[in-house]
């Protein structure tokens, strides 16, 4: 049953493809004009010069030349209408969903339970095919049918105006010279308009990852809890997420980890000693093979407070001191400035290696003893002071200007 959905899903998107974006169908073979919800280009009159007989009527001819120019101007403004809403799926989206049903069918009957949750249907759609912006197309089009009414108005004046028959089916030949320019003009613009085929291959690529992501094929990684940590050895970390599993091994840069799986939107593993400070990229592989890398690093550091220097973004008001070392936690870390007279400030964590601290300024100065920066790892709550000897510009805080 399954699978009888995702290939109506296919379909769907073929379909689609075909029948509502730019692309041309005739061109590409893959469906004929009847596709385009029934709008379909006129045919172009056979009237060529040798058709011009000294015995054929020159009102007929041009009259119909000009209901050709009419029925162009009526074609194009559907395709304007159809464009401005049109969703461009086709073989771009047909890649991301033939990548999803490759990894469906890796589930097995065993986790056909993962693959019934599936969010198919419109919502879905929406959500995972890449969608190109057709107001451009459509703006093609309204121009190409503004030019061929101003030709259409202009010949018919023309043709009145000429009082000698064979200047008038000089007339005629004009109208039909202008109606091809302006449509090989529009065949230029469209085929300008068009994405390269490198953007539709990156779209593909990253509506297959999307596909995988949105059906559990593929790890997505929201978090690592927490994200700095010191440098002892078997602290339990977490990863959250998704698409995780029994088989989901975890690496820090190159090197494997001991993790555990609990259920599919988490994983933990244990730290190996860091000999010094180490930020690591870190690799999720779920039982797929499918792999994905976290956007942020995971930083094993010992706590240290080396230097405390006044920011550029200080003025008239305030002071900003920004403390710097290693090892400061973003969860489960803060930090403590002793001052005399004693004042509030506003601290904020900015990286595993700075705080930064808001001090107001006082009419008189400020004097700074301690800066003390604790963190409560998992064994335990760990601090570092740096005291006044090395406080430098921070040591005093000058009063308001």
């Amino acid at each position: 049953m399954v699978r009888f959905w995702i290939a109506s899903v296919i379909l769907l998107v073929a379909v689609t493809g075909c029948a509502t974006t730019n692309y041309d169908c005739t061109r590409a073979n893959a469906c004929t004009p009847a596709w385009s919800w029934g709008v379909r280009e006129p045919l172009q009159p056979a009237t060529m010069l040798e058709d011009f007989k000294d015995t054929a009527d020159p009102y007929a001819e041009f009259l119909k030349q000009r209901r050709y120019a009419e029925e162009l101007v009526a074609f194009l403004d559907s395709r304007t209408l159809l464009n401005r809403g049109a969703v461009y799926a086709g073989s771009v989206a047909m890649i991301g969903a033939s990548g999803a049903t490759a990894g469906l069918a890796a589930f097995g009957a065993s986790a056909s339970a993962a693959a019934r949750a599936l969010p198919i249907g419109t919502a879905f759609l929406g959500a995972v095919f890449g969608i190109f912006d057709s107001r451009h197309q459509a703006q093609i089009y309204t121009e190409a049918a503004n030019e061929l009414r101003a030709v259409a108005i202009s010949a018919t004046a023309a043709f009145l105006r000429e009082p000698d028959l064979q200047k008038k089916r000089t007339k005629t030949l004009e109208l039909q010279a202008a109606i091809a320019d302006t449509l090989s003009h529009l065949r230029l613009q469209l085929n300008a308009a068009l994405p390269s085929e490198a953007r539709v291959l990156e779209t593909a690529l990253k509506l297959q990852a999307k596909v995988e992501e949105t059906a559990g094929i593929k790890p997505k990684i929201l978090a690592i809890t927490p994200s700095v940590t010191t440098q002892a050895k078997d602290q339990s970390i977490l990863i959250s997420g998704t698409g995780f599993g029994p088989d989901t091994k975890v690496w820090l840069d190159a090197t494997p980890v001991p993790a555990t799986a609990a259920g599919t939107t988490r994983v933990e593993f244990t730290t190996p000693l860091a000999a010094g400070p180490r930020s690591y990229s870190v690799l999720v592989r779920n039982g797929f093979g499918k792999e994905t890398v976290a956007d942020t690093s995971f930083v094993q550091a010992d706590l240290t407070v080396t230097q405390c220097r006044v920011g550029p973004n200080s003025d008239g008001d305030k002071a900003v001191l920004l403390v710097e070392g290693q090892g400061f936690f973003d969860a489960g870390g803060s930090i403590a400035i002793t001052t005399s007279p004693s004042v509030s400030t506003t601290p904020t964590w900015r990286a595993h290696t700075q705080w930064e601290v808001v001090v107001p300024r006082q009419a008189a100065p400020v004097q700074v003893s301690a800066i003390t920066v604790t963190d409560q790892s998992p064994s335990g709550s760990v601090t570092a002071t740096l005291p006044a000897a090395s406080l430098g510009a921070c040591q005093t805080v000058t009063p308001k200007t």
